[in-house]
């Protein structure tokens, strides 16, 4: 099993400036979770929000256009509405009132078919069933112990995909996937893929009726080992069938290595850049690629395995053409998988090697590499995700810019998307790395308001503008357990929401 991700150090990572807003802060709605979590583009449907809304109704904000959220009487219950050219994928969602906005959530627009799971379906016998696939089942495990089971039918030869959304959704269950035939015979299982979340990749050895299991353990957990469920155990479960085995390893047009390639004499060669599938095969096995570099240039080596199933623990070596270690990376931060930065000294020939530290091997032990040249770059975070004022005040937007390998270009920073009475004069960004500070104005005749904003960094040379990003995992640790969930379905937003209270009235 995984380890195991606290809930509670992700809602302290998003709410950050807390301690910093009004007192009114606390009369905003808070959302728990939503169920279902998506709906196909171009559809209508009931999703309810578990949290606590005073007064109701209360508003929705949705980072993708075209999906409207219409409040019931029924509170924590909403319509709403898909529209046909809605973006498929992953969105930020915001319930706000007057006093504030809600912490983000993830809303999923799907492109594809969906199902509502329906009670009940907790044993093999009575499972729901799923027709036609590919299918995706919106599901809620509600009660302590509960299993839910969707039977489906597969041909000999036929290889089943089915994936669960959980954990990437922040959802409080450590999901697992359990395939059974229709007398209960376990024919596979599966935990942890890559994240938390499950997924099943079953070949059928003959034509028949099998039943997908969902269920799951409490996250975080606690000192009890027991099947949980409740409102905030939700999931999305993609089942789909094909002739082929699904390839798990992302990127196209990939080269295959070339064996033998265990030495640096016999390093395969790579023209940069270069995306190249591979197989640890074993105990003693070693891949190595060769690459020419030039005095002065940086290369970045990345590395797909656990993050897509593969028993693979990578370890990736920066080396010269004799072998001679220059750089090494085990597990980047946040990640099970390796990922280095190199800068050459000099010009020549050099390796990137891919090893297991496990020194063991087999066909599952593979992986994707990618190796590319990188140029100085720089990254900006926001430091909060909202911000809160009241008129005839002033506040400040605070962000981090970094400046990578060198860059030394003017940055420029604004906002874009004020209502009228504020205003915020744009800065220029510290020369080097570090935080910022912009100043935000409200007029005393300024407008209650509630608005999404966007922190704007122009790289002035070249006149490219990238928005600031909210990072809403966490790789931090609390002794050995990760301290917030390390991937989601979206990791960052790109939003910084802006409450405008009025004016308090004047005491007489």
């Amino acid at each position: 099993m995984g380890g195991r991700c606290g809930q509670s150090k992700f809602l302290f990572i998003l709410g950050l400036v807390i301690a910093s807003a009004t007192a009114a802060w606390a009369d905003a709605p808070t959302v728990e979770h939503l169920f279902p979590a998506g709906l196909t583009r171009g559809s209508t449907g009931v999703v309810t929000i578990a949290g606590k809304f005073e007064p109701w109704p209360p508003k929705v904000w949705v980072s993708c256009p075209g999906v409207v959220f219409t409040a019931e009487t029924n509170k924590g219950k909403f319509q709403v509405e898909t529209k046909a050219d809605a973006l498929v994928g992953a969105h930020w969602l915001r319930v706000f009132n007057d006093d504030g906005p809600s912490l983000p959530r993830i809303f999923v627009i799907a492109g594809g078919k969906e199902l509502l799971e329906a009670e009940p379906n907790n044993h093999f016998t009575n499972a729901q069933p799923v027709t036609p696939l590919p299918m995706t089942v919106n599901g809620r495990l509600d009660k302590s112990g509960d299993v839910d089971s969707f039977a489906i039918t597969l041909k000999a030869g036929q290889w089943l995909d089915a994936r669960l959304d959980a954990y990437t959704l922040a959802s409080k269950v450590d999901a697992l996937l359990r395939l059974v035939s229709t007398d209960g015979v376990q024919q596979t299982w599966n935990h942890d893929f890559g994240t938390l979340d499950p997924r099943l990749l079953w070949q059928a050895p003959s034509n028949g009726s099998y039943v997908v299991q969902v269920m799951g353990f409490k996250h975080p957990a606690d000192a009890e080992l027991r099947l949980t469920g409740g409102d905030g155990c939700v999931y999305r479960l993609h089942l789909a069938v094909g002739t082929e085995r699904p390839d798990v390893l992302a990127g196209k047009g990939d080269t295959a290595e070339q064996e033998p390639n265990n030495t640096f004499t016999n390093a395969m060669m790579l023209t940069l850049p270069a995306s190249v599938r591979g197989v640890i095969g074993g105990a003693e096995d070693e891949d190595c690629f060769a690459f020419e570099m030039k005095k002065g240039e940086s290369i970045e080596a990345s590395l797909e395995a656990a993050s897509v199933g593969s028993a693979l623990d990578a370890l990736l070596k920066m080396t010269d053409v004799n072998g001679k270690e220059l750089a090494r990376n085990d597990d980047a931060s946040g990640s099970s998988d390796p990922r280095l930065e190199w800068k050459a000294a000099t010009n020549g020939t050099f390796q990137v090697v891919v090893e297991n530290l496990l020194h063991n091997g087999g066909t599952n032990h593979y992986y994707r590499l990618a190796v590319q040249r990188i140029a100085p770059d720089f990254k900006a975070s926001l430091t909060a995700n909202f911000i809160t004022m009241t008129a005839g005040e002033t506040n400040e937007v605070k962000f981090t810019v970094t400046r990578l390998r060198g860059f030394d270009r003017k940055l420029k920073a604004r906002l874009k998307g004020l209502p009228d009475g504020l205003r915020a004069e744009p800065v220029d960004v510290s020369e080097k790395s570090g935080e910022n500070v912009l100043k935000l104005i409200a007029s005393a005749d300024a407008k209650v308001a509630q608005v999404p904003l966007r922190l704007v960094i122009t790289d002035v040379e070249p006149g490219e503008e990238r928005v600031a990003l909210f990072a809403l995992t966490s790789s931090s640790e609390d002794n050995g357990v990760p301290g917030g969930y390390t991937k989601l379905l979206v990791d960052s937003v790109g939003q910084l929401w802006l409450t405008v209270k009025a004016k308090p009235a004047a005491v007489k």
